[in-house]
């Protein structure tokens, strides 16, 4: 084979494999992004709690300083998204609140739950999956309300609150700030922490849902929160 015809076919295979790359990122389609919080306001979200069912969430919780805080002695509750979603990524940045949580008694608790169906009831602790954020480790599986997922090749749930344990990572100081990230495709769902992969699960039940920003009594800050819907 001489030189020359050498370099045709490697430029045509060249071209092909733009050819094809095109074809498949056309196909998939860019990531759309939908900003949860811009800083200013709450107009993504209701509130949920007890003692009052749906709210206006600046009833309930603040924004100050571009950052929703979650903060109160009542009985808790959650931020529930407007939207639902079915495949996304979901990043964000959380802190304990450092100027409420003197004199506690048990550690720090709280997480962020999605794939909260839409015809879900409210209530402390409705269907879905929560990224568990706890004081000293965070990035557990809870499988909440019949919902149930295959992770290492073990299926877990049904059942009322399933924890599946992660590969807990230090969870961040008092005032510390540290990065969520969910990223949802199907049935095969990935939790990060500060970058880090910790829990992985495939065959995940519920597939769509709402966002929940939970607060279970321990004052927590969320603030970046950005959600991309994938294709």
């Amino acid at each position: 084979m001489s030189a020359l015809t050498l370099k045709k076919l490697i430029s045509c295979s060249s071209l092909s494999f733009l050819v094809i790359l095109f074809f498949v990122r056309c196909q998939s389609g860019p990531k759309v992004n939908v900003i949860l919080f811009d800083g200013q306001t709450m107009n993504a979200w209701e509130a949920w709690t007890p003692e009052t069912g749906r709210i206006a969430p600046d009833s309930v919780y603040q924004v100050s300083d571009k950052m929703i805080r979650m903060v109160g002695t009542d009985n808790g509750g959650y931020l529930i998204s407007k939207e639902s979603f079915e495949n996304f990524e979901l990043t964000l940045s959380y802190r304990w609140n450092p100027d409420a949580v003197e004199n506690r008694t048990h550690p720090l608790n709280s997480g962020v739950m999605y794939r909260v169906p839409d015809k879900a009831p409210d209530s402390w602790f409705p269907k879905g999956i929560q990224f568990q954020i706890k004081e000293g480790s965070t990035g557990d599986f809870i499988l909440l309300k019949e919902a149930t997922m295959k992770i290492a090749g073990k299926v877990y749930g049904p059942g009322q609150s399933v924890l599946v344990p992660s590969n807990k990572l230090y969870g961040g100081a008092l005032g510390e700030w540290n990065q969520l990230r969910v990223v949802a495709i199907g049935g095969h769902i990935k939790q990060f922490l500060n970058g880090k992969l910790i829990c992985e699960g495939t065959d995940c039940s519920v597939l769509s849902g709402h966002i929940l920003l939970c607060y279970e009594r321990s004052p927590i800050d969320f603030k970046d929160i950005i959600l991309s819907k994938l294709n």
